[in-house]
């Protein structure tokens, strides 16, 4: 799993802050049980497999015959099969492995079973009982030119968490017709589209109590084959998976990822579904950790197949080790997160606490752990180089637990400390700890949580909540009760600019209390209450505290709607007194049809067929709708996080193909603008339309491409090993890794414009501006300068050191309270320390604390290569210049 994230922060009023330092972990590189692996140009044996079994019915017993049963666990191919006319199923030949099995069926809330253990040799059974209900969604999915697709299969993941990517719960077959159905609880979710030979189509759905329609279109995808070989033998590698990647597109897509199975027994592999355009193609050899150092690119056609590619394994660093508690016990289950400058990579401990992450390059990486029942580990820098880290030990503290129950007894989700917002990048990123639900009966856990006092509240599905104030110890655990309370309410409708009722939208409110700190998760307020509108538009917001609220629209992709006369944002701001029924609320909207449509022109201006479109969401929109001048909810701070997954699940909308006319029609979009991407001729051609607004029409002009190439040099020589990174202005950049004994790179297939290439290596960095036309291949050189290391420690104002802060610099003079940064930042340490690399320039450097940024000490002048000890920096508020401005 490969996870960026970028985030931003805007403050209308500084609010006060919490301090305190988070428990850490410890960790070290001796010690540790290295990880063990297979050497030679072969594969581990086939391990043996095992099977699964069992029955789906109602609560009376009689079997749900058209429940379709979902199989999935991390590292193994997920598996979809429809149980028999008496409700059983079977699955053979299944790795062994723990498995959650999630079954569904029209007309029932889905079920499942978590951590299905399935052993070799040995017949694992399965129960799951499904509940009559739910809200359905329904709908075809069809090819590119409108024909049924029979057997795809259609999964519905329910994202609770602000930064869950949900977890499947549910699966459907499409018919012979394409049709498929689902019966879902009301819910924000996450739903795919997949078929082998087809692109996967994604988007995002809220659901009430009204059923949904939801038609999916899939583009034919290409297929690549071909042998995998190791270097230094030069014979097939047998168990290696192929991984293919795109370019990204946009600032949540990074171009999707697939995988093929695993190559057969003469090295041969299979990777299907693929998009058109240029991919890079890489193997792992899972079992000993081989893989190959640089990506082999194919250029496909849409539908196409490329056969006769060899890709080649080597032995390449990787980092091992063992997460264990205090006592030495291994942990089974933590998430071990090896972050970089540049990437990231995340993999779970096994039953013993031990860890492999692959796919790590020489580098430095911030290493740490987390679990569900144990305080999130402070980061720990370990050094990679041309051999694997094996012995690396992460010692967690456990948590003490919140536990108690919601009165009356009913499922409730459960937030800590609400009020307060974040409480900080580092446990916002790292503890997944944020959200919990309570069962039927009321009852509920939270962990991990810090000691110290904290506030804990529920809210009902019904919009009753209540809160509870609790002292949680050092170790043990606290219990509680809440109570569930009615509060005030907002009620009203929503309506378009014809007057006709909007029903299945969300209506945000945000607000209430005097001072805000709202969340952002890719352009959605996961902050703010929401309410969906019924059949006749209406909507009743319940639990509300007297306060100030401003009242937001949302499609159901989130997307916010304008109002009639009104630009983006709130459309009504209602002041509320304490236990006040508000009534009569009417919002009004201006609704389009969430398509863009237009035609695809050569450069000639000739329509061009079978040219490959998607719509790109533009980076404003991760901001929720937020204006600039919008303070109608109070003064606070906004925390923005944008999530990048290498799986493309971050899309906007399915690619589309042009007709014979080169027109295109993109549907089913969150509603918002978009840039519009367009490629033809496997790749060879390339178009971009900006700031297209749903609703709307545009024409894409396609161009031919260019490159850039040129060397990098530190001190005159050449850089034998870098990262170059060429990126259009407000665009996302092409990043590669260079490793060449003359210093020479080159990154083809760049549309005509103006560039800058970036190159950074352990030692420095450098730039150089390039302007690419189409067919030819622009020169630069770039000599890199070092950076400088800042070092220091972080006091609070009794003298204490303050841990687990992210440290950041950005550039002086910040104006307007917003910055942004990409990748993790340096962490102070449990004695306050920190250290941290910036290029020649002056800076701020600021702390995150509680998701507000404070300010170290006056802003700081390095130059190249300088070391710069700071001393001792006690924060201070972030006070930023004039009024808010975008990032």
């Amino acid at each position: 799993m490969l996870v960026g994230v970028a985030l931003w922060w805007r403050q209308h009023q500084r609010s006060p802050s919490s301090s305190g330092a988070a428990a850490g972990s410890a960790a070290s590189t001796a010690g540790g049980a290295a990880a063990t692996g297979v050497a030679g140009g072969g594969a581990a044996p086939a391990p043996a497999l095992g099977r699964l079994e069992g029955r789906v019915h109602d609560a009376a017993g009689a079997p749900v015959a058209d429940a379709v049963i979902h199989v999935d666990a991390d590292g193994q191919e997920a598996r979809t099969v429809s149980a028999r006319a008496d409700g059983t199923f079977e699955l053979a030949d299944v790795a062994p492995g723990d498995y959650d099995v999630a079954a569904a069926g029209p007309g029932f809330v889905p079920g499942r079973d978590d951590g299905v253990a399935v052993r070799a040799g040995e017949t694992t059974r399965v129960d799951l009982t499904l509940t009559a209900g739910g809200a359905t969604v329904s709908g075809t999915v069809t090819d590119a030119i409108g024909g049924p697709i029979e057997g795809a299969v259609v999964t519905a993941a329910l994202r609770r968490g602000a930064l869950d990517r949900g977890q499947i719960g549910a699966a459907a077959l499409t018919d012979r017709d394409g049709r498929y159905r689902l019966s879902l609880a009301p819910g924000s979710y996450g739903i795919v589209a997949d078929h082998d030979d087809y692109l996967s189509a994604a988007t995002t759905l809220e659901l009430a109590t009204a059923p949904v329609t939801l038609d999916l279109r899939l583009v034919p995808g290409g297929v690549v084959e071909g042998v995998v070989k190791d270097v230094a033998t030069g014979a097939p590698v047998a168990g290696a998976v192929v991984r293919a990647m795109g370019d990204r597109l946009g600032v949540l897509e990074s171009g999707g990822a697939h995988a093929s199975m695993p190559t057969d027994a003469s090295g041969r592999f299979r990777v299907a579904g693929l998009p058109p355009g240029s991919l890079g193609l890489r193997a792992r050899v899972e079992a000993d950790g081989r893989q190959g150092r640089e990506a082999v690119q194919v250029s496909l056609g849409i539908g196409e197949a490329v056969t006769g590619v060899e890709l080649w394994v080597e032995a390449v660093p990787y980092l091992a080790g063992r997460v264990v508690d205090e006592q030495g016990q291994g942990i089974a289950g933590a998430t071990v997160f090896a972050m970089s400058a540049h990437r990231g990579e995340a993999e779970e401990t096994d039953a013993d606490g031990r860890f492999r992450v692959l796919g790590v390059e020489p580098g430095t990486y911030q290493l740490r752990a987390i679990h569900h029942r144990f305080q999130p580990g402070a980061p720990q820098p370990v050094t990679v180089g041309a051999a694997p880290v094996t012995a690396v030990v992460i010692t967690l503290t456990a948590s003490p637990r919140v536990v108690g129950r919601v009165e009356p007894a009913t499922e409730a989700s459960l937030t800590l400390d609400p009020d307060s917002g974040p409480a900080g990048f580092d446990t916002m990123m790292f503890s997944g700890a944020a959200t919990n639900l309570s069962g039927a009966d009321g009852r509920f856990e939270l962990s991990p949580v810090t000691a110290g006092r904290h506030v804990v509240a529920a809210r009902a599905s019904d919009g009753r909540r209540g809160t509870a104030t609790v002292e949680v110890p050092a170790t043990g655990s606290v219990e509680t009760v809440i109570q569930l309370e009615e509060r005030g309410s907002i009620a009203g409708t929503v309506r378009d600019q014809r007057g006709a009722p909007v029903a299945g939208m969300s209506v945000s409110l945000r607000g209430g209390a005097a001072a805000q700190r709202r969340m952002i998760v890719n352009g959605v307020e996961v902050s703010a209450d929401r309410v969906t509108t019924a059949a006749d538009g209406s909507f009743v917001a319940r639990g509300l505290d007297a306060g100030s609220y401003a009242l937001t629209v949302l499609d159901e992709r989130g997307g916010p709607v304008r109002g009639v006369g009104h630009k983006t944002g709130p459309l009504a701001t209602v002041k509320l007194a304490a236990n006040e029924q508000k009534r009569g609320v009417a919002l009004v909207v201006e609704l389009d049809d969430a398509v863009i449509r237009g035609v695809v022109n050569d450069a000639s201006g000739r329509p061009k067929p079978d040219a490959w479109v998607r719509a790109v969401l533009r980076p404003e929109a991760f901001r929720g709708g937020h204006d600039a001048d919008d303070d109608a909810a109070g003064p606070g701070s906004t925390m923005a996080v944008v999530t990048i997954s290498d799986d493309g699940a971050g899309g906007a909308a399915a690619p589309v193909l042009t007709d014979e006319q080169g027109r295109f029609e993109l549907a089913h979009l969150r509603r918002g603008t978009y840039d519009l991407v367009a490629e033809a001729d496997r790749g060879a051609l390339h178009g971009r339309t900006a700031r297209v607004a749903t609703g709307t029409s545009a024409t894409i002009t396609l161009t031919g491409l260019g490159a850039v190439a040129g060397v990098v040099t530190v001190g005159g020589a050449p850089a034998a090993d870098y990262w170059i990174e060429v990126a259009a202005q407000g665009e996302p950049g092409r990043r590669q890794r260079v490793r060449a004994a003359d210093g020479r790179f080159r990154i083809d297939r760049l549309a005509p414009g103006a560039y800058t290439v970036a190159a950074r290596t352990e030692a420095g960095r450098g730039t150089a501006e390039a302007t690419v036309t189409t067919g030819a291949t622009v020169e630069v050189a770039i000599e890199l300068a070092g950076d400088a290391t800042l070092r220091g420690r972080v006091l609070d104002g009794a003298g204490q050191p303050r841990a687990s802060l992210a440290i950041l610099n950005v550039p002086a003079g910040l104006g307007g309270g917003s910055f942004s940064f990409e990748g993790p930042p340096a962490m102070t340490g449990a004695d306050g320390r920190f250290e941290l690399t910036a290029p020649a320039g002056t800076w701020k450097l600021l702390a995150l604390d509680g998701g507000t940024p404070l300010v170290l000490g006056a802003d700081v002048t390095v130059t190249a290569g300088q070391a710069l000890d700071l001393g001792d920096l006690t924060p201070t508020p972030l006070r930023p210049p004039g009024a808010d401005a975008g990032p």
